[in-house]
């Protein structure tokens, strides 16, 4: 345990070096979606609640003109306001940050890395939770879940995925400490104290991001694997223990929304979708290149923007880039797979954790799949909120090749150098 809580100090003190020039040094404004973010901020801060999303917050020609001209002085932000559907959390947050820097925008950014740091040491404690007896592995798997230069320009802007990202990794960091310590009579009077209190992370997810709202599904999946050591009434009791302060919390918003726009729009999405007139739909683009090339764009630009496609998604990296990226993710996937062909002897506890990690995947990629169906949105940093089962399936897939735990550790490195190079040679450089 020593040994890897130094590994994580080390990790954590890089991110945050990492993280910091990114946000101190990417241009203003320069990450998708950050000025309708600010402006959420900016309206909680002067009005003291959260806006409602109305007709003309999404004006697509002029944002176009914003990002084909990289944001001039002369042309006034503040009618973006698209985002204000979101629920109010994290902006009311940074609507203290907001109020004591005058609205600086690096302030705000630096306040966003802050939770990332966080969100990175949460992850390493599930990581842990993981690979108890191998921490080289725990680490690498963490640093996996560190350093991607996409993930590092998204945690380092003003936007809710990093405050998203955290109740996500202290959840599951909770199920994954459960499902290893539930049968340990000694920890039976903390029971309800921990089911309530992952019932309060679950419900502080409700307020942050529908992305985070994937924790639902894994704390039930939590609550069947404790059928196999409690009794009925003890499940339904826990049950009630999570679940309780979860609705409580995000009744408060999921009310407030069918107060504000009517019908069953509890999280507002139906009035957002009505709102961005002119985003570009699925069909549309079906229609124009035809369903095979558009899985191919889709396979292809999710991949890069996975890892490095900055600004507003008009910074690629050289192709050598990506191509050396695709060899690293082949190899470690089909070490994986070679795992799973060798039909690994897994306790009970571990195939717990595996469907767990498998479960993040599969609801991620799924909802990712059902936003692409109505509109064309292959971004790969949707898929950050399962970043923590990627970083494991790529540090296991590694060690299988050479079943030596500091193999896939030595490729952080790598990665580091990545993160490095796409911020002085094609994040600064975007002015």
């Amino acid at each position: 345990m020593k040994s890897f809580k130094l590994g994580l100090t080390l990790i954590l003190i890089t991110f945050a070096a990492l993280a910091s020039a990114y946000a101190l040094y990417t241009p203003d404004w320069q990450v998708p979606d950050e000025p309708a973010h600010y402006n959420y901020v900016r309206q909680v801060a002067e009005n003291g609640r959260p806006p409602v999303i109305e007709l003309g917050d999404w004006d697509a020609a002029y944002l176009g003109q914003l990002t084909a001209e990289k944001f001039p002085d002369h042309l006034a932000l503040d009618a973006i306001e698209y985002e204000d559907h979101q629920p109010p959390l994290y902006y009311y947050l940074q609507a203290v940050i907001y109020r004591l820097s005058d609205g600086s925008l690096s302030a705000m950014r630096l306040f966003s890395v802050l939770i990332g740091v966080l969100v990175i040491g949460f992850t390493g404690l599930a990581a842990y939770q993981i690979f108890p007896n191998r921490p080289l592995l725990a680490l690498a798997a963490t640093g996996f879940v560190a350093f991607i230069p996409q993930h590092l320009t998204m945690i380092a802007a003003v936007n809710n995925d990093s405050l998203s990202e955290l109740w996500i990794a202290i959840g599951i960091w909770l199920i994954l400490k459960r499902l290893r310590n539930r049968n340990n009579t000694s920890q039976a009077q903390a029971d309800n104290t921990h089911w309530a209190i992952l019932g309060c992370v679950l419900g502080f997810a409700f307020l942050t991001k529908t992305t985070a709202y994937l924790l639902g599904p894994l704390v039930l999946v939590a609550l069947v694997f404790e059928r196999k050591s409690s009794a009925t009434k003890r499940v339904l009791q826990y049950a009630i223990t999570a679940f309780t302060p979860a609705a409580a919390l995000g009744l408060l918003w999921w009310v407030r929304n069918i107060w504000v726009y009517g019908g069953l729009d509890f999280m507002g999405l139906r009035r957002h979708d009505e709102i961005v007139i002119g985003q570009l739909r699925t069909s549309e683009l079906v229609a124009e290149i035809g369903p095979l090339a558009l899985l191919q764009r889709l396979f292809q630009t999710t991949f890069n923007s996975f890892w490095g496609q900055f600004g507003w998604m008009a910074v690629p990296m050289p192709a050598r880039y990506y191509q050396a990226l695709w060899a690293f993710v082949i190899l470690a996937g089909v070490g994986v797979v070679v795992f799973f062909i060798r039909r690994p002897r897994l306790n009970e506890t571990q195939r717990e954790i595996l469907i767990t990690l498998v479960l993040t995947s599969l609801i991620m990629l799924g909802l990712y799949g059902l936003y692409n169906i109505s509109f064309v949105q292959h971004q790969g940093r949707y898929l950050f909120p399962a970043l923590l089962p990627f970083g494991v399936f790529l540090t296991t897939g590694l060690w299988v090749w050479f079943k030596k735990d500091w193999v896939p550790l030595a490729a952080l490195p790598g990665l580091i150098g990545l993160c490095g190079i796409a911020l002085v040679r094609f994040v600064i450089p975007y002015l």
